[in-house]
């Protein structure tokens, strides 16, 4: 499950940057031994999870209520899984935190201990010393992110439990059932609902990945321009600030774009299947603006990073 995110690859292995730098950490210098660590730490985040779970339920459909056993079932599994998905969307602001605090001392402590001038005598091309020392940033900030994954991974874990399980209200059909029967006598409406949901899970799970490789590299960004440690953690939570902000932006602006194009349709006259449609439309394009941000985001800090490390002005 991991196998593909852990930013490692076996040829910087034997890398000089690679090895110098995590020789004294064994647990990460094998992806098997990387990967069995990320599983604990989803089992661990996932029995917890589990356990408040089903904590929250018991205490709720204990208490005296005019609601059914049922409803109570259903009520208290929903607000402890609205709790988790708001944990695991605010835990992202973490995954920024440790990539900053694991990156933004990269380059200038080693500029300053004059390791830096000693790597640029070497023969080793700029770029790859650059991507090396960014995958190794990503190894030190690699917990949180799995511990954010895992929250977030059980969240849905848990949705799926109570969607196969639980019933609410007077059909005695639970969601996963009931949504059975839509496909069956309405499977145009069914497919696109079911794509909104599969394509907001996944953005949901992948969104930690593009953001911690993006903050690492916006970190030794910081790092490569800023000499000073301290002066560079002060621009390196300013910059966290101002990511914020600009997602803050770039959402509201799309959703006004929505609003826009949807008061140009006419809905009163637009079918079940053609508002699913636009809905799925504008979610593939906020999850591709988000993508392509993360991506320009790292992509240029690493060329300044590279710029500003080997070429200081």
């Amino acid at each position: 499950m991991f196998n593909w995110m852990i930013p490692y690859a076996n040829h910087l292995q034997h890398h000089p940057v690679y090895f110098f730098e995590t020789h004294t950490k064994r647990h990460r210098r094998t992806l098997q031994m990387m990967t069995r660590t990320s599983l604990i730490w989803f089992y661990y985040i996932f029995m917890l999870m589990i356990a408040a779970w089903l904590f929250v339920i018991w205490r709720d459909t204990r208490s005296a209520s005019t609601f059914t056993f049922d409803d109570m079932l259903y009520i208290a599994s929903q607000q402890t899984l609205t709790w988790f998905f708001l944990i695991g969307v605010a835990a992202s602001l973490l995954i920024d935190i440790i990539a900053i605090l694991a990156s933004v001392g990269s380059i200038n402590r080693q500029r300053t201990s004059g390791h830096w001038d000693l790597l640029q005598l070497t023969t080793l091309d700029d770029r790859t010393i650059i991507h090396t020392k960014h995958v190794i940033i990503q190894l030190q900030a690699w917990r949180m992110f799995v511990v954010v994954l895992s929250i977030r991974l059980t969240t849905i874990l848990l949705f799926l439990i109570q969607s196969l399980f639980f019933a609410h209200g007077d059909d005695p059909q639970t969601i996963a059932q009931s949504f059975l029967d839509y496909f069956s006598y309405d499977f145009p409406n069914a497919a696109l609902t079911l794509a909104i949901v599969v394509n907001l899970g996944m953005f949901y799970l992948l969104e930690p990945f593009w953001r911690l490789r993006a903050m690492t590299a916006l970190g030794m960004w910081i790092s490569a321009r800023v000499n000073r440690v301290t002066s560079a953690l002060i621009s390196g939570f300013a910059m966290i600030i101002l990511v914020w902000l600009s997602h803050s932006f770039g959402l509201y602006a799309l959703y006004w774009l929505m609003r826009w194009t949807a008061e140009m349709i006419d809905f009163s006259y637009v079918t079940l299947t053609k508002a699913l449609l636009f809905l799925l439309f504008w979610l593939l394009v906020c999850i591709s603006v988000l993508y392509l941000y993360y991506w320009f985001l790292r992509r240029f800090s690493l060329q300044r990073a590279t710029e500003h490390a080997f070429n200081p002005t």
